[in-house]
């Protein structure tokens, strides 16, 4: 959600992160937006409970210049990413943080610390990649992060980064500390890149034939027991073929990282990381520029969606379309992403069954509630009415009080 009055501003800006509960009613907000700092674009809640957030962090023209920066006349506003525990009431706890700015190299600069070979550093950033056009406007956003996806299998964290038209993976099992060096962690890496795929051309490997990724959203793994688990899915706005680049073509692709049985990414001395190729792709009639998504669904189904066509679409492992949606109320003219749930998400996801007051517990007021409902003395919310079918039978009645009486007591 957007802050007023932001000091920065910029595409996709938000600042603020709120927590509702299933009738609406806002649980929990913060406002994660200073003079150096705005969370914009995407966050990750993780199964601990608490959530990364993806946030610039703006660095003022002399630290540019003392970071080997050429060509600069403005602040620069890389990417940094912030895990919080939500406490209290509207407070966050930070308990990790990770910055691009830790994991630079140039080699314009000879004097300064960060001076280096850039084909022989693939796991820092050339700080002198991509110009800043908008800067002259107060927009100075640098790596321009879109997406934020977390494996807790691998305990690492997956960026995409739509200006440097390439992904990122880092080592989340670091200290804040190791986090901003280069050793430590599971990978004994620290905060330094572990894989990057997508444009090895920012590394000096490779060439144009090489890159593989345009201004791409979402880049995500693909969940265990998926097909194609462990790979990971991305929406590529404008597509590459082997005969160059098309701007006006979308695809959704997937990639198989070349990682070993310690959780790292190989690569050798000369070449960019592997693989070459997608190892599955799709095109067809559908583009967006901007924003979009794409995720892999349990049933070897892939859901798509071009943001600026106001559309989501599933396919089927032979890429034919077997569900379509076309999103055309008035004021609407994109949707970022979307996610699919199951038809019984609501009894086996975050609800407790039988929380029909949603307090975290089943009691005698769960049994209240649903006697006045059935006594029409209250309504309830839609989800209130599917969690109280206790027996699922499509209809709430006093089998349904019995049936929640008999698991209170159980």
């Amino acid at each position: 959600m957007k802050v007023e009055n932001p000091f920065m501003v910029g595409a996709a800006y938000g600042g603020k992160i709120v927590k509702y509960n299933w009738r609406g009613d806002i649980i929990w907000e913060y406002s994660y937006s200073d003079t150096n700092h705005l969370q914009h674009h995407d966050i990750e809640p993780m199964p601990n409970g608490n959530i990364l957030l993806l946030s610039w962090d703006r660095k003022t023209y002399l630290e540019a210049i003392n970071a080997g920066r050429e060509d600069i006349e403005s602040d620069i506003w890389p990417d940094k990413i912030v895990e919080v525990e939500l406490i209290g009431n509207n407070e966050i706890n930070i308990v990790w943080e990770w910055t691009f700015w830790d994991h630079l190299i140039q080699d314009f600069d000879s004097t300064l610390s960060n001076y280096g070979v850039i084909s022989d550093h693939p796991e820092l950033l050339d700080i002198n990649l991509v110009s800043l056009d908008l800067a002259a406007l107060g927009y100075s956003d640098w790596t321009h992060s879109n997406s934020i996806d977390y494996n807790e299998e691998l305990d690492q964290i997956l960026i995409s980064c739509r200006n440097l038209h390439e992904i990122y993976i880092i080592d989340h099992s670091t200290t804040t500390e190791e986090a901003a060096s280069h050793s430590g962690g599971d990978s004994g890496m620290g905060g330094d890149i572990l894989y990057r795929w997508g444009n090895p051309m920012n590394y000096n490997r490779g060439n144009q034939q090489n890159r593989m990724l345009i201004g791409q959203h979402d880049a995500n793994w693909i969940e265990n027991s998926f097909p194609g688990e462990g790979n990971i899915l991305i929406y590529n706005n404008g597509s590459i073929t082997s005969f160059g680049q098309d701007f006006t073509q979308s695809s959704v692709v997937q990639i198989e990282p070349p990682i070993n049985e310690y959780g790292i990414y190989e690569i050798d001395e000369v070449h960019s990381y592997f693989p070459l190729d997608y190892n599955w792709s799709y095109t067809d009639d559908f583009f967006s520029h901007i924003m979009s998504g794409a995720r892999r669904l349990e049933n070897g189904n892939t859901l798509i969606v071009p943001a600026t066509e106001n559309k989501i679409f599933e396919i089927n492992s032979e890429g034919e379309i077997v569900w379509e949606y076309l999103h055309n109320e008035v004021g609407h003219n994109s949707i970022s992403k979307a996610f699919k749930y199951p038809l019984d998400y609501l009894r086996s996801g975050s609800l407790l069954f039988g929380d029909v007051n949603f307090d975290q517990n089943t009691d005698i007021f769960d049994i209240l509630f649903i006697i006045n409902y059935i006594l029409e003395i209250n309504q309830m919310a839609q989800s209130q009415i599917y969690i109280s079918d206790v027996n699922n039978d499509q209809i709430v009645n006093i089998d349904d009080i019995i049936s929640l009486v008999l698991l209170i007591i159980n």
